[in-house]
């Protein structure tokens, strides 16, 4: 039981093959473990954007847990939020080197302009 719990959903695989994946490995676990609960843990253990979007509908085969699981996974993919070329969402940020005064400075840090770490601020001189 403990392989099944440990087994999760990787990022960027599909539902289908993580499910597959699954089965696989309940295959070799002790027999005696109801179908149900296997549904359940399988789920639990689905990345948590299609956990999400799958609701409280409840799969009675893994038939219905791979169909729901599906659209589940279609739905997170239409609603992503597209990154720019550096991994945040579009925004532009100021970074203390760009900008001629740094967050530090202007909130009573202790970084001068160009960057360099200064352990007295103006304000203790």
């Amino acid at each position: 039981m403990g392989t099944l719990l440990s087994a999760v959903q990787e990022g960027g695989e599909p539902v289908r093959d993580y499910i597959e994946r699954f089965r696989n490995l309940s295959l070799v676990c002790p027999a005696g473990i109801p179908l149900p609960m296997l549904l359940q843990t399988c789920r639990h253990n689905f990345l948590d954007k299609v956990e999400v979007r799958m609701g409280a509908v409840k799969a009675h085969t893994w038939k219905e847990l791979i169909e729901q699981a599906e659209i589940a996974e279609k739905s997170a993919k239409k609603f992503e939020t597209p990154k720019s070329r550096w991994g945040i969402n579009n925004k532009s940020y100021d970074t203390a080197e760009s900008s001629d005064t740094s967050a530090l400075e202007v909130y009573g840090g202790t970084r001068s302009k160009k960057g360099n770490s200064n352990r007295t601020s103006e304000y203790q001189r």
